[in-house]
């Protein structure tokens, strides 16, 4: 062991400005400068410091490409390599991960979903369908219960992921919101702009929030994220016209200030089993920065609505009932500043970063004592 043991994090489906991989752990593990720590990704450097930076090439253009060429591309980094810990970030990794730990080293799996649920028949993985869903299901199935064995430790983003796995270094590590990032935020109930994120596929019920703001006068559509599919843009645009406009990727900086023009926050998720416990890091920036949000009723969503108090849901999935949440929050200001009071106190008491970054250091800091004792 060196002085200081040299851990990666390695993605190869994520970018390198991954909010959960690179502004919460990696900044977490480097603000100790008990490690040498890298970060394998596609992308840009993040410019994080005490972390370096290693590029790999963007995936093919179909999915299933992609997930093979990951593989291989993990496999190649991980013979190249002297590191002590290897933390993995996706599916496609599990075989790596795999070489990896029967090599000696040691292993962190980072389940940032629930993956079975992503493969099974009503699941968000539709680009694998039939028989290749099957196998691919039973494949990862395997994989799973021999990293579970196998690994130093889990990392699971929910505690229902963590369920899942019995390793005894089981840790839940959540997509919490640094609190102090947002604290400064100042949402406008009077711009009447709703605020959507992330991606525009089926699972997050985009077209039907384009059809539900097309129903309310005066409200505008903000799209921040990575390119939109052409064929979809082209219906939303057809729809509502210059009432929908796209921001781009936003780093933190470019979210932390849009919020400060916008009414609305939307945790808009497909009726879809995946979506039916997950935590996204939107969830909890929103409550951060005192912005309220319309959500759909998944049962993660209407757990966090009914502890926070912090928004409104739908009474469906439906275009026409999450159009009615919009109106409602957005037609009666002293209902919305109560929401916006309530989301900043439940993220201050529930959805703040420090228990989850306390977690992750205590688990990097058990390997140490243990790399010690050699």
């Amino acid at each position: 062991m060196s002085p200081k043991p040299k851990i990666i994090h390695i993605t190869t489906s994520h970018n390198s400005d991954d909010v959960r991989i690179v502004e919460r752990e990696c900044r977490s593990l480097a603000a100790t400068g008990s490690f040498d720590l890298y970060l394998a990704a596609p992308g840009q450097n993040p410019q994080v410091d005490g972390l370096s930076f290693i590029s790999l090439k963007y995936g093919q253009r179909t999915r299933l490409k992609r997930f093979l060429g990951g593989m291989a591309r993990g496999h190649a980094l991980s013979r190249s390599l002297d590191i002590d810990v290897w933390h993995f970030h996706d599916p496609e990794l599990l075989p790596v991960a795999l070489a990896v730990a029967s090599s000696g080293r040691r292993v962190i799996w980072d389940a940032h979903e629930d993956y079975l649920k992503q493969f099974s028949e009503l699941g968000s993985k539709s680009w694998a369908r039939g028989p290749v869903r099957f196998v691919l299901r039973q494949v990862i199935r395997s994989l799973l219960a021999s990293v579970d064995r196998s690994a130093y430790a889990i990392v699971a983003a929910t505690p229902a992921i963590a369920s899942r796995y019995s390793n005894p270094r089981t840790v839940v590590v959540g997509n919490e919101a640094r609190v102090s990032d947002f604290e400064n935020c100042n949402p406008s109930f009077a711009s009447r702009r709703v605020l959507f994120t992330g991606s525009t596929d089926t699972g997050q019920s985009f077209y039907e929030v384009v059809q539900a703001v097309a129903t309310v006068d005066g409200v505008q559509l903000v799209v921040a994220g990575r390119d939109p599919d052409p064929a979809i843009w082209e219906q939303a645009t057809t729809l509502l016209g210059p009432r929908i406009i796209h921001l781009g990727w936003l780093n933190r900086g470019e979210l932390i200030k849009q919020v400060d023009d916008v009414s609305i926050g939307l945790l808009t998720y497909a009726d879809l089993p995946t979506n039916a416990e997950n935590a996204p890091n939107k969830l909890f920036e929103f409550s951060a920065a005192g912005l309220p949000v319309v959500c759909t009723p998944t049962k993660s969503n209407l757990t966090f609505l009914s502890s926070s108090k912090g928004g409104v849901a739908a009474a469906s999935f439906s275009f026409k009932d999450i159009a009615d949440a919009i109106a409602t929050l957005i037609g009666e200001q002293p209902q919305w500043q109560e929401a916006s009071r309530s989301a900043r106190t439940w993220s201050r008491e529930h959805g703040n970063w420090a228990s989850s970054e306390e977690r992750l250091q205590h688990l990097y800091r058990s390997f140490l004592e243990e790399a010690d004792q050699k």
